[in-house]
């Protein structure tokens, strides 16, 4: 496994992209950007349903769930780290470091368009 590798593709189905974040636990972890900031997605669950988002958008529940479209259903973030922080579950993660709903994760082939 490579670094490389470990850059998420949110046009893949969900389960498919679960697959890769387990695999990717401990090491390198499974990666995503959204606005310049590399986050490391530790722990995820997929689910069946589809919104009309595009795959990448972030949807924020009140509950403090977050979920993110993917080409074929949703995959919600259980546990998620921002760079030099600590994995912490969503709801925590949330309270520390607001991310908007609609807010969009940068797919992989997009990342290098942007160094």
């Amino acid at each position: 496994l490579t670094r490389e590798e470990a850059w998420l593709d949110w046009r893949r189905p969900a389960e498919v992209l679960e697959r890769q974040i387990r695999a990717f636990n401990p090491w390198p972890l499974a990666r995503t950007t959204l606005d310049g900031i590399d986050y490391r997605i530790h722990q995820a669950r997929s689910q069946p349903d589809n919104t009309a988002a595009a795959p990448g958008t972030i949807m924020i529940s009140d509950g403090g769930s977050l979920q993110v479209q993917t080409g074929e259903g949703t995959l919600e973030v259980l546990t998620l780290q921002r760079p030099g922080g600590k994995a912490l579950d969503t709801g925590a993660f949330l309270n520390g470091h607001p991310i908007r709903s609609g807010s969009v994760f940068t797919l992989s082939g997009d990342r290098h368009a942007e160094r």
